[in-house]
């Protein structure tokens, strides 16, 4: 079978996959894909629409929910599916590792005609896919009440005009996966990971249209080994 072969088959299994994980078919508790905090997902404007899943790591285990989808024309005969997640409100369930914070997912996603189906980088499509979030390096570290020189695991805080006090030192993990360009740079670039959309059904709303699918993604560490698995629904 050529690749051409084995992206169909990835196609239609990873769809089937996403449909257990993120609808919670596995008979497991809780129920995976839901958040366990409260949602508060009224649209804000007609075309957007809200997406739900998991990403997962050997190092992340999240639940990830009030992600906005938007399906928009790019002025060319071609549009552009748009994930966004507000990361002053993130709306995610971290089981590993527990102490993180904050997050974005950003998605511009390539989509050749108004039909439903997939589309995917292994189409030669535009696109790039992002996650990242942010961690103590040092979890227990205890920073509360301290001041400058900070213990082990802390840093400097800047609140107030002051640089006095301390909180936990944070780091930044990244994971993405993109096509040959990214949909909005012109400049080519190296493909990583590999993402499939699938459009299940469209319809004209506000600006745009209102989409509903899901989102399958492999994504790659820019700068170690390791790679992430994306599903969600919307």
């Amino acid at each position: 079978m050529g690749l051409s072969g084995v992206g169909v088959a990835w196609r239609t299994t990873g769809v089937a996959a996403i449909a257990l994980v993120v609808l919670g078919c596995s008979g497991s508790s809780p129920t995976p894909g839901v958040c366990s905090r409260a949602q508060h997902l009224e649209s804000p404007e007609p075309d957007v629409t809200f997406a739900s899943g998991s990403i997962t790591a050997p190092t992340l285990d999240a639940l990830v929910c009030g992600v906005t989808v938007k399906l928009i024309s790019d002025g060319a005969d071609a549009f552009l599916c748009q994930f966004n997640w507000d990361a002053e409100q993130p709306l995610a369930d971290f089981q590993a590792p527990p102490a993180a914070t904050l997050g974005l997912l950003e998605a511009n996603l390539g989509v050749s005609a108004l039909t439903p189906g997939s589309y995917s980088s292994l189409d030669g499509l535009c696109g790039s896919v992002s996650f990242d979030y942010h961690f103590p390096v040092v979890p227990s570290a205890s920073c509360a009440g301290a001041v400058v020189p900070c213990p082990a695991g802390c840093a400097p805080s800047c609140a107030d005009g002051s640089c006095d006090g301390c909180t936990q030192f944070k780091s930044e993990q990244i994971f993405d996966a993109r096509g040959a360009s990214n949909c909005v740079a012109t400049t080519p670039g190296q493909p990583v990971g590999l993402w499939i959309l699938s459009l299940s059904s469209f319809m004209p709303a506000g600006q745009g249209y209102a989409v509903h699918g899901s989102l399958l993604a492999t994504l790659s560490d820019p700068f170690g080994p390791d790679t992430a698995s994306l599903a969600f629904a919307f």
